[in-house]
């Protein structure tokens, strides 16, 4: 058993559990990163719909605001102890569904362990890597 224990599979069709440390880690911060604040009722402020960056203003202060929005977003999950967050574009060029931002987050465990996970956001979508 990994070091998170087990969790469930958000990818399964079954719910399956899962003991694997890397793809607990990606499917919370893909939990976090796809909700909508107001979803859950009893933590209205959970989560941040990074889809919704699709077509924003890209700017380096836009980059700040979206790395604070992100790390307090991270933060927010009692899973998660701390957060660092940078973000910048990956590609100068664009590709056929455009540009992709990439936002590296460096999280802290409850248990001290640092983890590090890439979330790549474009118009074909959202993807986390790493973990």
């Amino acid at each position: 058993m990994g070091t998170l224990g087990q969790r469930i599979d958000i990818a399964s069709p079954f719910f399956r559990a899962t003991t694997n440390d890397a793809l607990i880690l990606r499917q919370r911060v893909e939990m976090i990163l796809g909700t909508r604040p107001g979803t859950y009722w009893k933590s209205p402020e959970y989560g941040f719909p990074v889809d919704d960056l699709v077509n924003a203003e890209m700017s380096p202060e836009a980059f700040a605001r979206i790395a604070a929005r992100i790390k307090r977003a991270i933060q927010g999950d009692t899973f998660f102890r701390e957060a660092t967050v940078s973000v910048a574009i990956t590609n100068a060029k664009p590709q056929p569904s455009g540009l992709v931002l990439s936002a590296v987050v460096s999280i802290a465990l409850p248990s001290g362990e640092p983890q590090r996970v890439e979330v790549q956001i474009s118009p074909a979508g959202t993807t986390v890597l790493g973990g």
